[in-house]
């Protein structure tokens, strides 16, 4: 059972009053320096109902991304998830969310730059692997994440055109490294 009053502690008591009454649609976490224990205690609460998680800079690392991946089954309505600027998390962390992402269906844009963790340890090569299996998804934003010029083109030969079956997809790398 959810810890209302420690999870109040972590995230703030207007955020946790949010989550426990359920039905709240966008959360918005930027700059809160939660670390991985208040991600993962934010995990476990986090509604059905939720739509949009915006959790970038909470200075998140490996363990805080492996809680949101064991999450996002249970997120079947979010459709809009941004992780960016959170420079702990190394490839382990990126794998375990990448791996999950074709487990939330509605899922329309994800973005995730400023993460230099992404451009070592197989990120990449699981993200390129997840994309087929998330037919809704039309953006990623992976910009300044440390990839390499192989690594970008990989992920730009996966966009996918207007026309295409699953609908367009646009991965955008280009600034920065």
């Amino acid at each position: 059972e959810q810890d209302w009053a420690a999870l109040a502690g972590v995230v703030g008591s207007d955020v946790a009053a949010k989550l426990r009454n359920g039905t709240t649609t966008k959360l918005e976490l930027e700059g809160k320096k939660i670390g991985d224990a208040g991600v993962a205690a934010l995990a476990k609460a986090l509604p059905p109902s939720l739509k949009a998680l915006k959790r970038d800079e909470t200075g998140c690392g490996d363990d805080g991304l492996v809680a949101l991946a064991a999450a996002l089954p249970a997120l079947t309505r979010v459709d809009d998830l941004e992780c960016s600027r959170n420079t702990a998390a190394t490839a382990r962390g990126w794998v375990a969310l990448v791996g999950a992402l074709p487990s939330a269906p509605a899922l329309l844009e994800l973005k995730m730059h400023g993460n230099s963790g992404m451009g070592s340890g197989g990120a990449v090569a699981a993200l390129a692997a997840a994309i087929p299996d998330c037919p809704r998804l039309q953006r990623i934003y992976a910009w300044h994440c440390g990839l390499s010029e192989a690594d970008k083109a990989t992920l730009k030969a996966l966009d996918r055109p207007a026309s295409h079956p699953q609908g367009p997809l646009r991965i955008s790398v280009a600034l920065g490294t």
